[in-house]
């Protein structure tokens, strides 16, 4: 098993220079991000997981190759990647999930305000 890195992208670091940072780490440390385990799965469950990292492959391929015909930056093209749809479910469902589903139109818009300040309830709270 592989642990997602902690590492964040820094301000001004390209894609590669973040990826080669991550490697970087994971070599360095890698007690910290692998663990070893026997696992069991059925064949059909091995098969479908082939699939789907080579469709996943696939994918970001395309996404470069994307990139590359439109002279952008691969690092721009693949923030807007797979999103994570564990976290639509996880705790409840996300308050976003409606427009996940259906799209940003007047009946979405309805249900969401936008905020100048991230807590304005706040602002009135004496703070002497």
């Amino acid at each position: 098993m592989v642990k997602k890195p902690w590492l964040r992208k820094r301000s001004g670091e390209s894609g590669a220079n973040f990826a080669s940072r991550i490697a970087q780490d994971y070599h360095k440390r890698p007690e910290f991000y692998l663990y070893r385990e026997r696992l069991y799965r059925l064949t059909r469950e091995v098969h479908a997981f082939k699939a789907e990292i080579s469709e996943t492959v696939h994918d970001i391929t395309n996404l470069f190759a994307h990139a590359r015909k439109y002279k952008k930056q691969p690092d721009k093209v693949l923030p807007t990647f797979y999103r994570n749809t564990d976290a639509c479910v996880a705790k409840g469902t996300c308050q976003f999930m409606p427009i996940c589903t259906t799209g940003w139109d007047k009946s979405t818009k309805a249900l969401y305000e936008r905020r100048k300040g991230f807590n304005p309830e706040l602002a009135k709270e004496d703070t002497a």
